[in-house]
């Protein structure tokens, strides 16, 4: 099930001429009062203009072919904030749904979107369309404002809209975003995977969504370590042993010794964790899992 599916049902949308003249002169008011207090001054305002609209909108399609062509002419940076602040208006959502908690409060605050009480025909499949558009976007920005943690936020982002590995894998436009945001220096990697793991956790309570999660990392990245180590976070709570994450291998013995270890972690945890999911759909789910990870294989 997607984690916003009924959060967004029958929410409204702005796609009058009038709401959007109201949208730019708010705009431009939180503009001038930001430089009147010496604050930094978002002028990217067609993106927040664009995801006002519905996608098939005319205006809509005019906005977004000129933000691509802007992206071949300009190196365009995004930050974190920014990032964040469109996916959740894309999806009709507040920017601290998508974010891990404790984490809320580092995005700058923006105009938000409120639902229209006239209601339209807004959804969550429209949402998750104009995400992709969005994605499309940003895999043609520059993401070097993003520090390893903020790229490990967005990626958690990502992975809360969308609840459905096939989703993201019927979507060239989010598999290109998620790798370019996941393509780090080589030394850098393995502490971006760390700090995607640390929030994991957070990312749901049912067992089937983190293990569509996991799946989803691994048809876009084939990086084995990482779904390990993703897997290990998935059974550590269900387990309750946070304890084990001490004991994991050091990246630097490599990628094949890391992962041979950290299976047989995964095997002492599994029988664990099995005892403390009463529903045998989760039960299944799991195993299902795990059985994956030990039978990992790259798409040729």
């Amino acid at each position: 099930m997607r984690f916003f599916g009924s959060h967004n049902r029958n929410k409204g949308l702005f796609s009058e001429g009038r709401d959007i003249m109201a949208y730019q002169q708010a705009k431009d008011e939180e503009q001038k009062r930001r430089r009147e207090a010496n604050l930094e001054v978002d002028t990217d305002t067609h993106v927040d203009l664009w995801l006002l609209c519905h996608p098939d909108n005319d205006v809509a399609i005019a906005l977004f072919n000129t933000m691509l062509r802007l992206t071949e002419q300009l190196d365009l940076d995004v930050s974190h904030d920014d990032v964040v602040a469109w996916l959740a208006t894309a999806i009709r959502c507040h920017p601290s749904n998508l974010v891990p908690r404790g984490e809320a409060i580092t995005i700058r605050d923006k105009p938000t979107l409120p639902a229209d009480p006239r209601g339209g025909d807004w959804n969550s499949g429209v949402g998750i369309t104009q995400v992709c558009l969005l994605m499309q976007y940003l895999g043609k920005c520059s993401l070097n404002k993003l520090t390893l943690d903020e790229r490990a936020n967005v990626l958690f982002a990502v992975l809360r809209i969308f609840g459905d590995s096939d989703e993201v894998a019927d979507s060239p436009h989010a598999q290109h975003f998620v790798r370019h945001l996941y393509t780090v220096e080589a030394t850098q990697r393995t502490e971006l995977i760390d700090a995607l793991a640390l929030i994991f956790f957070q990312l749901s309570n049912d067992v089937a969504t983190m293990a569509d999660a996991v799946r989803t990392m691994w048809k876009i990245t084939e990086d084995e370590p990482l779904v390990m180590r993703l897997t290990v976070e998935i059974l550590m709570c269900l387990c309750q042993r946070s304890e084990v994450v001490n004991n994991l291998p050091d990246f630097k013995m490599g990628d094949q010794m890391y992962c041979k270890q950290v299976k047989m972690i995964i095997l002492d945890l599994t029988s664990d964790a099995h005892e403390q999911v009463p529903e045998l759909h989760q039960k299944d789910e799991l195993s299902n899992l795990v059985n994956e990870v030990f039978n990992l294989k790259r798409s040729t």
